[in-house]
Parts: C-alpha cells; sequence; structure tokens
C-alpha cells in the first residue's frame, strides 16, 4: 500500500516536472529567440553603423561669380547703369575651373545665362509671354535662337547634355545646337538624374517618373508639402523629402522601399541618398527652438543624428549632398563638411 502510494506520488510528481519542463522550455526558448533577436539587431547597428567625422566648417564667401552645377565654368556678369532686371546684361565674361579668362561678349542682348558643365551655355531674353533662348558653343558663337512661351524656370541636366525650359507647353529638353529633342507634355519643378535616363516633374500631390523620356511609373505623395528629392550617384535609388514625410524607392524595381512618418515638431528641407541605399536628411527641429539637424537613415531606421547649429536667426538648411566619402551640408552662411567612416 505505502509501495502504491508512492507510485500515485511518482505518477503525480511526474506529470507536474513535466509540465515545469514545458514551461521552462518555453521560457528557455523566449530567452532563445529574445537573444537571437537582440543579437540581430546589434549586428544590424554594427553592420550599418556610421561614424561622422568633421572635417570643416567654412563660412560661404560671397563672390561675384556664377559658376556651372560641377563647377567647370565661372561666369561673370556685368549690368548697365539702371541695375539687373531693368536692362540686359553689357557683358559676359566666362572663366575656366581655374578662373582663367576663356571669352568675353560685350552687350550680348540677353537678360540671363546658363552655362552647361559640358562646354556650352544658353542666353535668355525676355519672360512673358515669350522668351529668346540664344545657344552659344564655347567661342561665343551663336548656335541658334528659338522662342519659348511662358518659361517658368531653366536648368542643364547635371551631365550638361541638355538645356531644360519649363515652359506653358510643357518641360522641353534642347540639345547644344537648340533643337528640342524631348518634350515632356507638362510642366512643374523638375528633376533629371546624373546619367539623363530618369526625369521626375511634380504635379501636385504625385510623382511623374520618366525613363528614357517615356513615362514609367506615377508616385503618390501623401501631402502637398513637397521639399525635395534626389537620386543615388548609381541612379539606382530616389529619396523624397516631403515636410513631414521620408520615402526610399527603388529605380530598377520602380517600387516602395520604405516610409517614415515625423512628427510636427520635425521639417525635412534637403535629402541626398548614396548607392547602398542610406539615406541623409538635413531638416529643422522647432520643439523648443528652430535648430538644424542631420540624420542619417538605413532601412527606415535612425542609426545616427548630428545637430547642425545656426549661427544666425535667419539661417537654413540649403543643401545635402555626397562626393564619394564626404557628405556636404550647407547653410546660409556655411559649408560643413563631414567625412563618413563605414565601420566594417
Amino acid at each position: 500500500m505505502f509501495f502504491g502510494n508512492q507510485i500515485e506520488k511518482r505518477g503525480l510528481y511526474g506529470e507536474e516536472e513535466e509540465e515545469i519542463g514545458k514551461r521552462n522550455f518555453q521560457l528557455t526558448f523566449f530567452k532563445n529567440r529574445l537573444l537571437f533577436k537582440m543579437l540581430g539587431i546589434i549586428i544590424g547597428i554594427f553592420l550599418f553603423n556610421f561614424r561622422l567625422e568633421l572635417v570643416s566648417k567654412e563660412r560661404l564667401e560671397r563672390e561675384p561669380f556664377f559658376s556651372s552645377s560641377g563647377k567647370s565654368f565661372f561666369y561673370y556678369l556685368e549690368y548697365g547703369s539702371e541695375g539687373i532686371g531693368e536692362t540686359p546684361i553689357s557683358k559676359f565674361s566666362l572663366y575656366d575651373k581655374e578662373k582663367r579668362l576663356l571669352l568675353e561678349i560685350s552687350s550680348p542682348n540677353e537678360e540671363a545665362f546658363f552655362v552647361s558643365d559640358a562646354g556650352w551655355f544658353v542666353g535668355v531674353l525676355g519672360s512673358h509671354p515669350k522668351a529668346q533662348l540664344t545657344f552659344y558653343d564655347l567661342k561665343g558663337n551663336r548656335r541658334k535662337r528659338v522662342e519659348v512661351d511662358y518659361p517658368q524656370g531653366y536648368s542643364f541636366s547635371p551631365s550638361g547634355k541638355f538645356f531644360y525650359a519649363n515652359t506653358g507647353k510643357g518641360i522641353l529638353a534642347f540639345s547644344e545646337n537648340g533643337k528640342v529633342v524631348q518634350n515632356f507634355g507638362f510642366g512643374g519643378p523638375f528633376f533629371p538624374s546624373s546619367d539623363d535616363k530618369f526625369f521626375v516633374v511634380r504635379k501636385e500631390d504625385s510623382l511623374k517618373i520618366f525613363k528614357d523620356g517615356k513615362p514609367l511609373k506615377s508616385l503618390p505623395l501623401t501631402s502637398l508639402l513637397f521639399r525635395h528629392l534626389s537620386f543615388s550617384p548609381n541612379n539606382f535609388f530616389l529619396v523624397v523629402g516631403e515636410k513631414h514625410n521620408l520615402s526610399l524607392y527603388s529605380l530598377k524595381e520602380t517600387k516602395s522601399l520604405w516610409q517614415k512618418e515625423f512628427p510636427p515638431s520635425i521639417s525635412i528641407l534637403k535629402v541626398a541618398v548614396d548607392d547602398k541605399g542610406f539615406v541623409f536628411v538635413g531638416g529643422e527641429e522647432t520643439k523648443d527652438k528652430r535648430r538644424g539637424f542631420l540624420l542619417i537613415l538605413k532601412d527606415g531606421k535612425e542609426l545616427e543624428r548630428v545637430e547642425i547649429p545656426y549661427d544666425e536667426d535667419y539661417e537654413t538648411i540649403n543643401a545635402v549632398s555626397l562626393d564619394r566619402s564626404n557628405l556636404f551640408v550647407r547653410t546660409t552662411d556655411s559649408e560643413i563638411r563631414f567625412k563618413i567612416a563605414e565601420e566594417d
């Protein structure tokens, strides 16, 4: 009888031990899963960690020269006695990147000039209802004159191969000979890629993407508070910054990779993205006082934040750009250069 009771008790204890064992297994499994998850986060942070090294902060000098986009050329404009915008330019002087004089044109009868890094330039006369565009070669010879209706803006492509005019008949792309090689059909703020393969036009609540001059996709915006967009150097990625929203797209697969929403106290101003999908945001926070910051993200996760101090009340962030291993943040008065050290 005693032996049997012992057997009964053993059976009871065995069930309890089995139940305890199950609970211990579940607890151990949960701990291991949590450990692996934390380890994954740590590994992710380790793999994606950036270290920004401040190289310099230089105050911007106000010089009288204008420049082409890549600063291959500089130019100087002299105006008549009545001032800018009231009389045509009296002299146009073009310089190389070492600021050695290449040519001068006296009384060119233009009101503005745009210079390409590819070695040609365009003069503009008039605005509404029509403007006259004059195409010049690097020796100052006139190649062609054309008229455009109701122009709203001009820009060379980053490559310098095309001159874009945002007109009442759409955005027109001109070659160096003054020939229209592409009409995008409608106007609006536009953004060409560095290889001229992609072209983005903002239309109120959407972005129209063109590839090789043909419509590719329309991307919706979350609001009308669009701020900036930028292509990666290899043109695989497109980052879009709205006032409180940030989005990264793959141009190769034409799909959204991630989106991130920011609180109302955070305002996005300028954005950039590198070839690996790291996103750089120049913005402002107005929670306590207005102050600038630089934010680095990967896969929608914030990796590092650096304060960008303002020296003046009117100062703001005007540009964020990449140059190989260097990151530049330009404010109203200064240019801050960081070296990007990727930790292996």
